[in-house]
């Protein structure tokens, strides 16, 4: 399994859950390095020169915005979909929970794909901020910290 060893937390994710599969009898080997090599060897997973390098891959976190769909990630033409997934019956569902005014449509994407099951997902880490007292701003500048935004263009200095 390829994963970006930067920040180090990837590396001790993945060493931990490599750990847990050992313990039922699923032995995954582990190969760090930089995102870029990342992205160039699992984005391009018919190229002679990778074919034998990786089974999986972790990339980072993906922000999809508010819209619950998984319409990047999932849907076969997908700009996210790094796995080169294909289902036309998910196509269709994502399709549906993005066009259509049913709100069902959105339950049916996320109930067919929690069943297909086309990824496995791992919790992310959160982040711990500090600043000092005399640091301040409009509410939306901090409330992104915890999930790896930082917007300084809309704090300022108070003394």
């Amino acid at each position: 399994m390829l994963y970006p060893s930067d920040p180090v937390i990837f590396g001790e994710q993945v060493t931990a859950w490599a750990s847990d599969a050992k313990k039922v009898g699923i032995n995954i080997t582990l190969q760090g390095g930089t995102l870029n090599h990342v992205f160039t060897v699992a984005d391009d997973p018919g190229s002679p020169k990778t074919i034998n390098q990786w089974a999986m891959a972790v990339y980072s976190e993906f922000y999809l915005g508010p819209y619950p769909t998984t319409m990047g990630i999932f849907s076969t033409r997908g700009s996210l979909n790094g796995g080169f997934y294909s289902n036309p019956q998910a196509d269709k569902l994502i399709t549906a929970s993005v066009t259509s005014g049913n709100p069902d449509a959105v339950k049916a994407e996320a109930s067919y794909l929690t069943q297909v099951q086309p990824s496995l997902f791992q919790p992310n880490y959160d982040i711990i901020a500090v600043w000092k007292d005399n640091v301040s701003g409009r509410p939306a500048a901090f409330e992104a910290m915890t999930q790896y935004g930082l917007n300084p263009e809309l704090m300022y200095l108070t003394g």
